[in-house]
């Protein structure tokens, strides 16, 4: 079994909720950062959150003053806020060797285009920690690039960094396969890494 277990699908299928559904109780152990939705009328939000810190991936109430917050979508327009992805989640990603195993949820967006996320993520799926996430979908990357006013090198950025995952990583689509075969997939990458009485 491979150290690196990632699903990919359409948005808000399922795939982050499985993860925590699968990891339970061993969500406290787990370095990394998941995502969360943020939302107020109109106005949508991704933030990162540590993973020990989830207790679900459904949206929360919007505040601009979230740390974590790192996207921003308003009326059409997409804001990106790279600080957040550097001075909070940034720590986490490079942080994950102190942990048993990581939660990478999720990695493929527009962070690829920030120099020193792009080379911790190469390491961190170089490394030797466990890790298990989500990644964005080839399709949805080109939907995101399109919103967010991101050029070809973000996409070229992107491929890129599917080519190394693909080597070192399990990938499973959860429209393709099924959520039944991603709950399978998960069960068994817990029981190989992370022990099946934690969850």
């Amino acid at each position: 079994m491979k150290r690196v277990l990632l699903l990919e699908g359409p948005r808000a299928c399922g795939k982050s909720t499985m993860i925590l559904q699968t990891l339970g109780r061993a969500l406290p152990w787990a370095g990394g950062y998941m995502t969360l939705r943020v939302e107020q009328g109109d106005r949508r939000g991704y933030a990162h959150r540590r993973p020990k810190d989830m207790t679900g991936v459904d949206a929360r109430a919007f505040e601009t003053q979230e740390r974590g917050l790192f996207l921003i979508r308003e009326n059409g327009t997409v804001q990106r806020r790279e600080e957040a992805l550097l001075s909070f989640t940034l720590p986490l990603l490079r942080g994950i060797g102190s942990h048993p195993f990581a939660v990478l949820d999720e990695v493929g967006g527009y962070e690829l285009t920030l120099a020193p996320f792009r080379e911790a993520l190469y390491a961190a799926f170089g490394g030797s920690t466990p890790i298990v996430g989500v990644l964005k979908s080839r399709e949805n990357s080109l939907g995101m690039a399109r919103r967010a006013g991101l050029d070809d090198a973000y996409l070229a950025a992107y491929d890129a960094f599917r080519r190394y995952l693909e080597a070192r990583a399990q990938v499973v689509n959860v429209q393709t396969a099924g959520a039944q075969a991603a709950r399978e997939a998960l069960s068994l990458w817990r029981d190989a890494f992370v022990g099946g009485g934690l969850a």
